[in-house]
């Protein structure tokens, strides 16, 4: 019996519990979602593994923003690298001011859908004000069911608040408001967009070329900051061979209580290490890695076997050490490229069969 056989994390109410803990939904937003539509619209996103890995990355709030960053290392600063104004959270990867030119672009092109269906009345102005709220970077109240706006906020607030205070709009528009806004706004560019939107119109149609157009506005925001911060796809891999490199100064360049490594186990000369091919000088860090990680482990086990790490400073302090080196570590893994090309190189040994550089994607 398969049912017995699998493990019980993926049966539906076991799944959906880990989804909500992904993103922060409570089970009665589990329910305001449209899954029929998000079911049809997602077929666009996963025709391949490599399109449902980023598919599901998307929806399950597993891109790794500055602000997820923070939480993991809190000396590593939340703010955006590419407006250098707010905390870079999913919301502001989308409203981010720095994507003006493209938050034009799909603005434009979902008024295009909606006159091509005639949307218009209640619907439209809801569906116009929910657009201009995600594009504010002001906070969109998501989990809220009972936000109306604010007659002495932003400017956007005043707006949602003139929304729910006028009699010409209908009720059912501003109960799909309401819904979108408690689902997040936000997450309509994730896939998850609101049953309610369903009973404002008798024809149907409109919703998923809507929905498929705001996940495309999402993913092409995530791409653009990558592209703001890795450079084009032809300089990814210098960039990525400049960070593996920083990543070893650091490891040559940190004191012993920091690393938990002794220089002497390193090459003598770095230049050896920073000459490799970037999948080599990976393997050397990786090797850095679990050999550090196999060290901190020996001092926290207790079998009578004494390592000499234990009487280097108080718990306290190995603590600080270990907190200072994972932060050069992400500096390191941060690094922009130098306005002056750097040079290969790369010995001969090291070069891929082709002689120029594998494709490489930068970290997400």
């Amino acid at each position: 019996n398969i049912k017995r056989i699998l493990p019980p994390i993926i049966t539906a109410a076991q799944g959906r519990q880990q989804l909500a803990r992904y993103i922060h939904y409570n089970a009665d937003q589990l329910e305001e979602i449209d899954w029929d539509l998000l079911q049809i619209c997602s077929a666009s996103f996963t025709s391949t593994a490599l399109a449902r890995f980023h598919f599901c990355k998307a929806f399950n709030n597993q891109w790794y923003t500055e602000a997820q960053a923070h939480k993991f290392n809190e000396s590593l600063d939340p703010t955006c690298r590419c407006c250098h104004a707010s905390s870079e959270s999913i919301a502001h990867v989308f409203a981010c001011p720095s994507r003006v030119t493209l938050h034009e672009k799909f603005k434009s092109s979902l008024t295009k859908i909606l006159r091509t269906y005639r949307i218009d009345g209640s619907l439209l102005r809801a569906l116009e004000l929910g657009f201009r709220l995600i594009c504010s970077n002001e906070d969109t109240h998501r989990g809220s069911l009972h936000w109306r706006g604010n007659e002495e906020g932003p400017e956007i607030e005043k707006q949602v608040h003139q929304f729910y205070a006028d009699t010409n709009v209908t009720e059912e528009a501003k109960n799909a408001f309401a819904s979108q806004t408690f689902l997040g706004w936000e997450d309509a560019l994730q896939g998850r967009f609101s049953r309610a939107w369903q009973d404002l119109s008798p024809d149907k149609k409109w919703c998923k070329p809507i929905l498929l157009e705001l996940m495309n506005w999402g993913r092409e925001s995530w791409s653009s900051r990558c592209s703001q911060l890795f450079g084009l796809k032809k300089d990814r891999y210098r960039l990525c061979r400049h960070r593996l490199q920083q990543e070893v100064h650091v490891w040559y360049d940190s004191p012993f209580p920091e690393t938990l490594l002794s220089r002497q186990s390193f090459p003598s000369d770095r230049n050896h290490v920073l000459r490799r091919h970037n999948e080599g000088i990976a393997r050397w860090l990786d090797e850095q890695h679990n050999r550090r990680k196999d060290v901190a482990t020996r001092t926290t086990i207790r079998t009578g076997q004494l390592s000499i790490i234990g009487f280097c400073g108080s718990t306290e302090s190995r603590r600080q050490h270990n907190t200072n080196f994972q932060t050069r570590l992400q500096e390191a893994r941060k690094a922009i490229l130098p306005t002056t090309p750097e040079t290969s190189n790369t010995s001969d040994g090291d070069r891929s069969p082709e002689g120029h550089p594998p494709e490489e994607e930068p970290p997400d």
